[in-house]
C-alpha cells in the first residue's frame, strides 16, 4: 500500500472513530481531506479504489476532480491530472477552467481557503465519439489519474474511471407525418445509441405554420436530456436528425434563446444536425399554398 494510501485510510478512520471534529464545517461542503469528484456545487468524496462516471462524447459535458485537505495531513504542494489513455483528441483531456484547452496533463498549486488545502481540475469529454473503428461499439473507457504531491511525504492517488457513451438523438419528423417515419430508418434502431427521442407533433399541428411548432424540437431535447440524467449519463448537449420541416424547426431552435444558456455554458444544447430532405432554401409547394391561399380561384 502507498504510503498517500494509507494516509486516506487513516483519516477516514479518525473520521469514522470522531477522533477529528467536524463541527466547524461549512455547510457548503463537507470538511474533509481526499479527492472530491462530481459537479462543482455537488462535489462528493471519491472512494480509495476510484470513482465511476458515465458521460456522452457531446464536446462539452465536464466533470470536476478536486482535492481538499482541511486537516494538513499533506499540507501544500501540487495537484495533478494525467489522462491514463491517448490521444486526448480522441479521448478528452484534462484542463485548469471547464472550458480550458484540453490537455494530457495538468498541474495545479494548491491554495489555503478557508482552513483548507483545496486545488481543482476538470476533465472534459471527446468531440466525438467514434475514433473511426467504433461503429458497433456502444461504449468505451477513458482513465484519469488524480494525485497529490506534497511538498514532503508520498503522493495520494486516485483513478476516475469514465465510460463514454454516443450522445442522445432526437429525431424529428416533417410536415403532415409523425415519429412512425422513422420505422424503417436502421439510425432510429441502433442499438449503439443509449438514448433516442422521437419528437412527435402529428395531427392537426403538423399541418400548421413552422411558428406554431418551434417548441417541438426543444421541449424534446429537455426529455432527450433528462432520459440521460436518469440513466446516470452525464450529458449536456444531442444530436438531431430531421427531416423536411424537422431540419426547419431545428435550425429555429437554434436561432432561439433557448438554444445556449448556462447550463451549456452558452455552446449550445445541439451538438451535431443532420437534415434529410430539408427545404432549406424554400419550397416550391409553399409559394404554391400560399398562392392558392390568397387567391383561390
Amino acid at each position: 500500500m502507498s504510503p498517500g494510501v494509507w494516509k486516506l485510510q487513516n483519516v477516514a478512520l479518525a473520521l469514522t472513530l470522531g477522533l477529528i471534529s467536524q463541527a466547524a464545517m461549512p455547510l457548503s461542503m463537507a470538511r474533509t481531506t481526499g479527492f472530491l469528484v462530481g459537479d462543482a456545487g455537488s462535489l462528493r468524496p471519491a472512494a480509495p479504489e476510484g470513482a465511476d462516471f458515465t458521460m456522452a462524447a457531446d464536446g462539452i459535458t465536464i466533470i470536476t476532480i478536486a482535492w481538499q485537505d482541511c486537516f494538513n495531513f499533506y499540507g501544500p504542494g501540487n495537484f495533478r491530472l494525467d489522462m491514463l489513455t491517448a490521444p486526448i483528441i480522441e479521448d478528452g483531456g484534462v484542463s485548469t477552467t471547464p472550458d480550458g484547452t484540453r490537455m494530457n496533463q495538468v498541474t495545479i498549486p494548491a491554495t489555503f481557503v478557508d482552513g483548507c488545502w483545496y486545488a481543482e481540475g476538470f476533465y472534459r469529454v471527446p468531440d466525438e465519439f467514434n475514433r473511426g473503428a467504433d461503429a458497433n461499439v456502444p461504449v468505451r473507457g477513458v482513465d484519469i489519474e488524480a494525485r497529490f504531491i506534497p511538498q514532503s511525504g508520498g503522493p495520494a492517488i486516485v483513478t476516475v474511471f469514465v465510460d463514454l457513451v454516443r450522445p442522445p438523438v432526437v429525431f424529428v419528423h416533417g410536415l403532415w407525418s409523425d415519429s412512425d417515419t422513422w420505422a424503417a430508418f436502421p439510425t432510429a434502431a441502433a442499438t449503439v445509441l443509449p438514448i433516442r427521442e422521437f419528437a412527435d407533433y402529428g395531427g392537426a399541428a403538423a399541418s400548421s405554420s413552422l411558428a406554431s411548432n418551434k417548441g417541438v424540437v426543444y421541449n424534446h431535447i429537455q426529455q432527450a436530456l433528462e432520459r440521460c440524467r436518469r440513466a446516470s449519463i452525464r450529458c449536456t448537449r444531442v444530436d438531431v436528425i430531421g427531416h423536411s420541416m424537422g431540419g426547419l424547426l431545428t435550425r429555429i431552435h437554434s436561432n432561439s434563446a433557448l438554444y445556449a444558456t448556462a447550463l451549456n455554458r452558452y455552446h449550445g444544447n445541439v451538438r451535431k444536425l443532420i437534415t434529410l430532405d430539408t427545404p432549406h432554401t424554400g419550397s416550391p409547394l409553399a409559394n404554391l399554398l400560399s398562392a392558392i391561399a390568397l387567391d383561390p380561384s
